[in-house]
């Protein structure tokens, strides 16, 4: 008979039923697939198996403040190859994930299920997974969501699990040919550090670390240099597909590559010089850049500001009947923005597109909207001969918006971020 028992969400107890996670056997078809696979891996690639494990919104400064045991256990006893430099290239999980897993651009969290959080079920999952199958090629993603999305804190509760899990992998042999990614999707998109200058780096750098077998770090010590020297550069999503690729098919792994190239292997050299337009991040979403903050009143602001509201009004005019209009409240914050142009040659003037001589200006500015109270943080492109504007890649929603887009939630699920449902209006005054 199973015990029921009450665990706290974030506004009332949640009961459930113990989860039953079951490893099911192989069946006799897929015992073939898997001695085929066997086969094709031991001829071709590097015969490793791969475990992402995911922590939902967790920067690598997260990591470093939350989880000290599980970070430096990394770093010292499993000589994880942290990367500093890596940046996300787009708003949210899936575009988090989606350069990944295909090399392409792009709701009900609780903390527990039954009587034991809801993480331990997914980190014994793995164990048991690893355990059951302890000779087939394996490729394993595993995501925990509840304790860090709206906010990191409670993460800090599982940092001594993590790295006790972490070595419980290597004293049972599982890390001797098993590359281990330890990554965030992102940092902390929304919340009180999120309205900070640190916190929108810290959405765009999230955690990422890369862990090889010894055997492999022995085997290609000419790769690891390499991934060691690219710890400090400039590195994304698209780069850890090729790396992935790379596993595939070792020689490979340091094929020629070019400045332009968007996805270059982790295991190969990324170029020193390398710039956030040629590694396919948008300006947005770009770290390498340096700010100059503005007078919030300032006219050109406040064009700025209402361009941008107009736009967020153009995306839901699609649902304008369900959504309100939303209008500009308050100004928070007001930056004029330059990418860090590279000094050496022949790539001095790829990012030059924001400069001032060229006739076009950046900006980004955080703005608070009626009547949803919307926080949202958006960048700015200027022409100044006609005086027109675009919106450089996504617009963050940087404050939650709970049930404000109830209405449209399952019809246009890409615009739950800037629609405020009239009903809730007409609900509110009443």
């Amino acid at each position: 008979m199973s015990q029921r028992k009450a665990c706290r969400g974030l506004i009332k107890p949640i009961v459930k039923r113990p989860l039953m996670v079951i490893i099911s056997k192989a069946t006799e078809k897929q015992q073939l697939l898997i001695n085929f696979l066997r086969m094709f891996i031991q001829r071709l690639t590097t015969q490793m198996n791969v475990l992402m494990l995911v922590l939902d919104s967790m920067s690598h400064m997260s990591y470093q403040r939350l989880l000290p045991k599980t970070y430096a256990y990394l770093k010292d006893n499993l000589k994880a190859a942290i990367l500093d430099g890596y940046n996300i290239v787009g708003d949210g999980t899936l575009s988090a994930f989606t350069p990944i897993l295909t090399e392409n651009s792009t709701i009900n969290r609780g903390f527990c299920f039954g009587p034991r959080p809801k993480y331990k079920y997914i980190v014994e999952y793995v164990k048991d997974f690893f355990k059951k199958y302890s000779v087939a090629p394996k490729f394993t993603v595993a995501t925990i969501a509840g304790l860090s999305h709206a906010n990191n804190d409670p993460v800090a509760s599982i940092d001594l699990y993590l790295k006790n899990f972490l070595e419980d992998l290597r004293i049972s042999g599982y890390m001797n040919n098993t590359l281990l990614i330890m990554m965030g999707d992102h940092g902390q998109r929304i919340g009180k550090l999120r309205y900070t200058t640190q916190g929108s780096l810290e959405e765009r750098l999230p955690m990422m670390s890369l862990t090889f077998p010894e055997t492999f770090r022995k085997q290609y010590p000419h790769l690891m240099k390499n991934l060691i020297n690219n710890k400090k550069r400039l590195s994304t999503p698209f780069d850890l597909h090729e790396t992935l690729q790379s596993i595939l098919n070792i020689y490979n792994a340091e094929k020629p590559v070019k400045y332009t190239d968007r996805g270059i292997s982790l295991l190969n050299v990324i170029p020193i010089n390398r710039t956030c337009q040629s590694a396919g991040i948008e300006l947005h979403w770009c770290t390498c850049k340096k700010y100059e903050i503005l007078n919030t009143t300032d006219k050109h602001v406040n064009q700025v500001a209402t361009y941008i509201v107009s736009h967020i009004n153009q995306m839901v005019q699609i649902a304008d009947k369900m959504c309100a209009k939303l209008t500009l409240k308050k100004i928070y914050e007001a930056k004029k923005v330059y990418s860090v142009v590279q000094i050496s040659k022949p790539v001095a003037s790829i990012d030059r597109t924001e400069d001032d001589t060229l006739g076009v200006l950046q900006y980004q500015l955080t703005v608070e909207t009626a009547p949803n109270n919307g926080f949202y943080e958006a960048t700015v492109h200027k022409v100044i001969a006609n005086n027109s504007f675009s919106v450089i890649g996504d617009i963050s929603r940087i404050n939650l918006y709970g049930d404000q887009p109830n209405c449209i939630i399952r019809t246009y699920p890409n615009l739950r971020r800037y629609c405020f449902c009239k009903k809730t209006i007409d609900t509110d005054k009443h």
